[in-house]
């Protein structure tokens, strides 16, 4: 996902291409003669293909400004992608993390009594606490031995 938005921002800053697709380049023109002379009439001619005219990327890319000419340094690319980097890292990875170590958190202070749910939706209370699994009751007489990474959060 990084690579294809640091590759979609680097491919921004290129040029459009010069030529449309199925341009020839070509123009036909035409010259009519009146019928009523007598002469004639000229045939369409092709005119000599004209070179479409060169397109020059405005320094910086699609930030715009500078002489034409000019290329942004390959510095500010990489300081423009390293900055995509850290403003995901704060907004993606800094708060999953924070949320893993919330979640392990209230896992441990877990004990005997507490009444929790599991991302399957079943509550219960605990009854018993191993160390990789709890046994909640659910019913009068329905006991679930349950891993210690389904549950959701405490109730």
């Amino acid at each position: 996902m990084i690579l294809k938005l640091a590759l979609m921002f680097l491919l921004l800053g290129q040029a459009p291409p010069t030529a449309e697709p199925g341009q020839t380049g070509k123009q036909a023109t035409e010259a009519v003669q009146p019928a009523e002379t007598g002469q004639p009439e000229v045939q369409a001619t092709e005119a000599e293909p004209q070179p479409a005219p060169q397109q020059q990327p405005l320094a910086g890319g699609c930030f715009g400004g500078g002489e034409e000419g000019q290329k942004r340094p390959a510095w500010i690319t990489w300081v423009i992608l390293l900055g995509i980097l850290v403003v995901f890292y704060l907004v993606m990875i800094l708060p999953q993390r924070r949320r893993q170590k919330k979640h392990k958190e209230m896992l441990q202070a877990l004990n005997r009594g507490d009444r929790v749910v599991t991302n399957g939706g079943v509550i219960g209370i605990i009854t018993r606490v191993k160390e990789e699994s709890f046994i909640i009751k659910t019913a009068d007489k329905t006991e679930l031995e349950i891993d210690k990474s389904v549950v959701s959060q405490k109730k």
